[in-house]
């Protein structure tokens, strides 16, 4: 039933968000936006319905349960990324989220060497990523030097001062 499906993927990723001990209000608007993607004919949600679902659905194992019963094994490791997607949004993987993901693991039948995998290569393409941004801005910022230092040096050629504003 994919109305139960999306319950279980917000409840699950709330619980995901909520583990997370820093900002959330991006964490949230990922999920929002997944679930539009993976559920596109479900009626709108709103960023304010999402952070009770983890009061009101307490016991993820339930959640993981049902999942197990109703997911083939390729949809369960769906499941598996959606969360580690979720818990890296914000570059971070706190222990909470972590022991998260290892338990859908556990009731999926999924090893955990096979979890740790999962983690550690969206790790490495989030360290990636990160290098790759920190590495753009960094060219950005060098491209922009150069204007300073050209208008430095054609003022020093037309015999001015470098904090002259009139010419």
């Amino acid at each position: 039933n994919p109305t139960n499906l999306r319950l279980a993927y917000k409840v699950i990723g709330c619980h995901v968000v909520v583990a997370d001990v820093d900002e959330r209000r991006e964490q949230y608007i990922f999920l929002i936006s997944y679930l539009k993607r993976r559920f596109p004919d479900a009626d709108p949600m709103s960023i304010s319905e999402i952070p009770n679902l983890h009061e009101i659905y307490q016991e993820t194992h339930e959640v993981f349960v049902w999942l197990d019963k109703y997911l083939d094994e390729e949809h369960k490791l769906q499941f598996i990324d959606f969360m580690v997607d979720l818990a890296f949004h914000n570059e971070k993987l706190s222990r909470r989220e972590m022991n998260l993901i290892y338990s859908a693991g556990s009731v999926f039948g999924i090893s955990r060497n096979e979890v740790k995998s999962i983690l550690t290569m969206r790790y490495k393409f989030y360290q990636d990523k990160r290098r790759r941004e920190q590495e753009h801005r960094r060219k950005t910022r060098a491209t922009r030097r150069p204007s300073v230092n050209l208008k430095k040096q054609a003022l020093r050629i037309l015999g001015l001062e470098p904090n002259v504003t009139d010419f």
